[in-house]
């Protein structure tokens, strides 16, 4: 699990889990905010008062041409927005670059430097892949960086 890999002790793998009991299984804290999945209807229903719910990385929605199939949980999450007096808010990492870019830097560098900080990369060779790396980073296939190697490897 890359809970276990990279530390984490409870992380949302925005596909396949029931948020209606997996939270309490998994030691999430209820006061945590949980992310953008909010909409689903578990998820939604063990928010606190007054949480706070950051929305970001929906890049599989980008390109919509339609609403996805099922029921329209809108009105309902709406409604848990205005009963638990939730707030709702969109991040873009262009918001913050200029300001904490340089910080950033020295704080990550440090940090892979010394090993807190891992990632990993799923690679592909061959640009004849590259449609076919987009599509899984749009779908969500990919964990990680998503790269596409275009010429031979220099490293040993």
């Amino acid at each position: 699990m890359p809970q276990k890999a990279y530390g984490f002790k409870c992380m949302n793998p925005q596909v396949g889990v029931d948020w209606t009991v997996a939270p309490a299984k998994s030691g999430a804290n209820r006061n945590a905010d949980p992310g953008f999945r909010f909409t689903q209807s578990g998820l939604r229903l063990l928010l606190n008062p007054f949480a706070r719910v950051p929305v970001c990385g929906l890049i599989a929605h980008y390109n919509m041409a339609a609403p996805p199939a099922g029921p329209d949980r809108l009105p309902a999450t709406m409604l848990a927005v205005l009963r638990k007096s939730l707030l709702v808010r969109g991040f873009i990492n262009t918001e913050f670059a200029a300001e904490h870019f340089s910080a950033f830097l020295r704080t990550v560098s440090a940090g892979l430097a010394d090993g807190r900080i891992r990632y990993r990369e799923d690679i592909t060779d061959g640009l004849e892949n590259a449609p076919a790396v987009l599509m899984g980073v749009l779908e969500g296939r990919n964990f990680g960086k998503a790269l596409v190697r275009v010429g031979a490897s220099t490293s040993s």
